[in-house]
């Protein structure tokens, strides 16, 4: 069930990930667009409305047939923003988005002393 203030939030994420969606299918189709992403990878993301965190590094990386690329999650243990502690304080977990489209929330079960996904948000 979805609240009214996780609402906005939703729709932000999945239109985001409906541009890096596209902009993935770019970077795969036009060597130009991808020569652009690999040197001013900011600037790329910036025409598409993806605001980063300052200091924040963004790098596209490519799989090819001999090298496969995993991204591990942040750890758990990072420091949560100002937004993030007011989620966890009313009991909601850090939004994700996965690569089907789908979103997810990771929420702190402390019966077990892990994140569990919960995808009915």
């Amino acid at each position: 069930m979805e609240t009214n203030s996780l609402k906005p939030l939703r729709n932000l994420l999945m239109e985001r990930w409906k541009k890096l969606m596209a902009l993935s299918r770019a970077y795969r189709t036009d060597p130009a667009y991808r020569a652009r992403c690999d040197e001013d990878p900011r600037a790329v993301l910036a025409e598409e409305c993806v605001d980063l965190p300052p200091g924040m590094e963004v790098r596209f990386v490519a799989d090819t047939a001999d090298t496969v690329h995993v991204a591990m999650p942040v750890d758990p243990n990072t420091p949560l923003s100002e937004e993030e502690l007011a989620m966890a304080a009313a009991g909601e977990g850090r939004l994700h988005i996965d690569s089907y489209g789908r979103q997810y929330q990771l929420r702190w079960n402390p019966e077990r002393k892990m994140y569990e996904h919960d995808y009915n948000v």
